[in-house]
């Protein structure tokens, strides 16, 4: 049984809410939502995860969102190879380890690449003339 940790009250009250989190840096704004349960002690009126269950749920919804998330950042690589802008490339221009490239083929991206990769993507796909713009600077 479950205790409240303020007063060690066994005599509360439980409620389910949704909650919508951003996993950042996120791509196309995507949302996530998880539902979490909250407690209230109903003798000192305390409110909160008294069991840690949301912790476990949140890091499993965000495992997921972070599966899709890789899944989007790869179709970004093969759109930006279509313009030329291969993964090696892309690494050997903004300094990142040679593996970077090979770690992206397995789906593993740190925040910083996902950003960086975003941001290059986007450039691409709103100003085609961004292109020659970056070559003409890196070569």
């Amino acid at each position: 049984m479950h205790r409240c940790p303020v007063c060690d009250s066994g005599n509360f009250g439980r409620t389910k809410e949704t909650r919508s989190m951003s996993l950042l840096p996120y791509y196309k704004n995507e949302k996530f939502s998880v539902e979490v349960d909250n407690y209230i002690c109903l003798e000192c009126g305390a409110e909160g995860d008294f069991d840690g269950s949301n912790d476990e749920k949140i890091t499993t919804v965000m495992r997921e969102a972070k599966a899709d998330r890789a899944v989007a950042i790869l179709d970004c690589l093969k759109h930006l190879e279509h313009y030329k802008l291969s993964p090696i490339f892309i690494c050997l221009t903004f300094g990142l380890p040679p593996d970077t490239a090979k770690k992206w083929k397995e789906k593993q991206f740190t925040d910083a690449e996902v950003a960086l990769l975003i941001i290059l993507y986007e450039s691409v796909v709103n100003d085609k003339n961004i292109l020659s713009d970056i070559r003409n600077l890196l070569m």
